[in-house]
């Protein structure tokens, strides 16, 4: 995509992405999301991803191909 060959100086209303001293790249958020967009499901594989990527030695590229499979669907008979 355009923006990762421009990250180092990329800056939007909503984010911007800084460099640290050994070269790592951090996205900086500019605001809150809108919670209300997402559904509970979404929001429950969201917390998931993080708990599980969140951590130094996990890639943005691990994340990203994580955070783009599918969420399984539940349908109503399940519940029963």
């Amino acid at each position: 995509m355009e923006i990762y060959g421009k990250r180092e100086k990329y800056d939007t209303p909503c984010f911007s992405f800084r460099k640290n001293p050994e070269g790592k790249i951090t996205i900086i958020p500019k605001g809150k999301p809108d919670m209300d967009y997402f559904s509970m499901a979404e929001m429950e594989e969201m917390a998931r991803l993080v708990e599980i990527y969140a951590d130094e030695f996990v890639t943005s590229e691990d994340m990203s191909k994580a955070s783009h499979s599918e969420i399984p669907v539940m349908d109503n008979f399940s519940l029963l």
